[in-house]
This record gives C-alpha cells, structure tokens and sequence, in this order.
C-alpha cells in the first residue's frame, strides 16, 4: 500500500514480532498454538524525504487495528482502519497541515466509485477488483501490475528478514 501510494521507501526498518501464542480454534473452543508474528511494525523513507510509519496488529484489541501515519514538513497523514488489513476496512483518513490538529479529509467528487459498499468489506476490494479490470480491458489506469507484486514481495521478505522477534 505504502508504495503504491508514496514510492518505493529508500530505507525500512521493522520490528515483528508474536505476542500471542495462543489462538482459539472457534469451532471447538480448544487453545491451539499460534506461530504468526501479530505484530509488525516498519518505518520507511518514501522517495520524497517524508517518514512514514505502519503497524499492523492482531488478535483482540482495545486499540486501532490498522494505523499509517505520513509525517512530511509541512504536513500529516493519518490513515486508521477497523481491522488489520486495509483492503478489507473502512478506513479513516485524517490530515494536518504545519501545527494544524489532525480532522477528517473529504474524499474528492467522483473518487468513490462505489459508495453503495461504504462501511462494509467488499468496499476497498471493489476498487481494487475494478482497477483489475481497467487494466485487462487495455485501459490506462494505475493499477500496479505483476513486476510491482514481485518488488513488494521481495520488499517485504527484506523487512521480514530485517525485523526482530519478541
């Protein structure tokens, strides 16, 4: 996400970690041994000099699931969701300018395309399936392609293999 919105960071630093060794296995209530990090956090470089943070968090929470935070030098972003992966949330983006407190941006006319999903899951991936298909039909869009998910993966097995356990 980071990199389809602000470029590729120059510099990452991680830290993932699990916290939670246990789940629960909902059909049968029985605890069951969790192995997957709950916990990754990375901050980054984008290409224009601004620092950018996330946090992904699991399990059950009394805080933001999701947050981003964009801090640039004259300004702040603040994209939070309600679950842990943002193509799945209803996110809320908040920005601020120079010493301005952080309040709620208006998506621009016309960028919805699917306000009729606001709030529910299927949301985002709507979006997301119709850049698919502006990009299958041969129309311009922005939409990355196949070469970016392989340089996100290997991006991302870099933080994996940078970041610290806990």
């Amino acid at each position: 996400m980071q990199a389809v919105a602000l470029g590729e960071p120059t510099r990452t630093t991680a830290t993932i970690a699990t916290l939670r060794t246990q789940a629960v296995n909902t059909d049968t209530g029985e605890a069951i041994a969790k192995t997957a990090p709950d916990q990754i956090a990375v901050t980054g470089r984008p290409p224009g000099g601004a620092v950018a943070s996330m946090h992904f968090r699991g399990g059950a929470l009394r805080t933001t699931p999701f947050v981003w935070e964009i801090d640039g030098t004259r300004g702040s972003l603040r994209i939070t969701g309600d679950v842990g992966l943002p193509m799945s949330a209803a996110l809320t983006v908040e920005g601020a300018h120079d010493q301005d407190a952080l309040s709620p941006l208006e998506l621009p006319a016309g960028y919805d395309r699917f306000p009729q999903l606001a709030g529910t899951p299927a949301h985002n991936v709507a979006h997301l399936y119709a850049e698919v298909a502006e990009t299958l039909w041969g129309r311009d869009c922005d939409a990355p392609g196949f070469d970016h998910a392989v340089e996100l993966h290997r991006s991302i097995e870099a933080i994996a293999h940078r970041g610290t356990g806990g």
